[in-house]
């Protein structure tokens, strides 16, 4: 193999796949970056097992080869030139890298040692707009359970619907549901992993792509951005049957700026990180105000803001939650005004968007003592 490429090119492409390369890989291979040259350019690969990425580089190929180098050190390595031109070239599994003022040495892998990591025969394709990607996972992702001890919980189910295709995360505590106008004529339902979505969210963001075909066959999704890839295995299991905790009304309704609404919370937060997470949203329905009030042994503090209230309930309601659920709600949607539902202070509260009809939010109050 030899190549000649700029260092900006070749640190941007290595950062892209060493974020999904594992500190500590079950499998001593996975520590390290396939790197694969040939006439359309420069591939890097890395993956973790379960996750791949791959991305092409443009670069003068003087000669095609490829070659398995430690992920850390060879993103340590290219980082640290300057930019400008730096040819690289193997040999058997040496890597040399000689740049204007550098010269260095590499001792990798046999490629072939890698594995495999494309996708398997394809049975469905999917293609969204970038925008469409970008709302959608990012409503969605946050609410996947962190804790894998029910796999299924910490992906996020693709649904097929007769008006296309539906997101849905949860983590039993809070639920995320995204409906989207897809064609999805031969998809199959099935459990993405939500680190996936999230990595395709960067990825986005660093090739800035205009949109991203998703390829699905039996047991795996992909990605495919016009400059790089993403595979994962989905996970195998049934997703729970999260329609019954979705109240069908509600007998309040409240709307609130959600600016004001999530600069409340931010500043409810600094006592109720003292105090289990917990906040109070008290409701004034003759007043027309929704009030946010938190405390702990270090003070207390409430903060009225304007509010349209509507419904059955004429009695003040107060509902408790843990005040980080809220603030993932309103860091990762856009709207002016947001929308609540209750139905008392022990049933699920739902969360929708005026300029977002797709959109659905639950999240679970927390049972206190008065």
């Amino acid at each position: 193999m030899k190549v000649e490429i700029l260092q900006e090119k070749l640190v941007k492409g290595v950062g892209l796949v060493s974020r999904v390369v594992s500190s500590r890989p079950q499998i001593p291979i996975l520590g390290n970056i396939l790197v694969v040259a040939d006439s359309l350019g420069l591939h890097l690969s890395g993956g973790d097992g379960e996750i791949f990425v791959k991305t092409t580089v443009g670069a003068k190929v003087i000669k095609d080869g490829s070659i398995c180098l430690p992920a850390r050190t060879f993103s340590e390595l290219v980082s640290s030139l300057g930019p400008g031109k730096i040819e690289l070239s193997s040999e058997k599994n040496n890597l040399s890298i000689v740049s204007d003022s550098f010269k260095g040495r590499m001792n990798g892998q046999d490629a072939s040692e890698f594995p495999r990591s494309d996708q398997d025969k394809e049975s469905s394709t999917l293609k969204m707009g970038p925008e469409a990607v970008k709302s959608s996972f990012s409503k969605v992702v946050f609410s996947a359970a962190l804790d894998t001890s029910r796999p299924a919980l910490a992906g996020v189910l693709f649904r097929k619907t007769p008006k296309g295709l539906q997101l849905v995360a949860t983590d039993a505590f809070r639920l995320s549901l995204v409906n989207l106008n897809l064609e999805t004529k031969e998809f199959t339902d099935l459990i993405v992993p939500a680190k996936v979505l999230s990595e395709v969210l960067r990825m986005q963001a660093d090739l800035k792509d205009d949109s991203v075909k998703i390829v699905l066959s039996p047991s795996q999704i992909g990605f495919k951005f016009e400059g790089g890839e993403i595979f994962s295995r989905v996970i195998a299991g049934n997703y729970p049957a999260f329609e019954k905790i979705i109240p069908k009304e509600s007998q309040l309704q409240v709307i609130v700026s959600k600016n004001s609404l999530e600069k409340a919370v931010k500043t409810a937060a600094i006592f109720a990180r003292d105090s289990s997470n917990i906040i109070r949203i008290k409701l004034k329905p003759e007043l027309e105000l929704l009030t946010v009030l938190s405390s702990s042994p270090t003070g207390e503090q409430e903060q009225e803001l304007p509010a349209k209230l509507e419904g059955k309930l004429g009695e003040e309601l107060s509902v408790a939650f843990n005040y980080r659920y809220f603030l993932d709600l309103l860091s990762n949607t856009s709207s002016e005004e947001i929308v609540m539902e209750l139905n008392g202070p022990l049933s699920a509260a739902v969360f929708r968007l005026l300029n977002d009809p797709g959109f659905l939010h639950l999240i679970m109050p927390v049972r206190v003592q008065n």
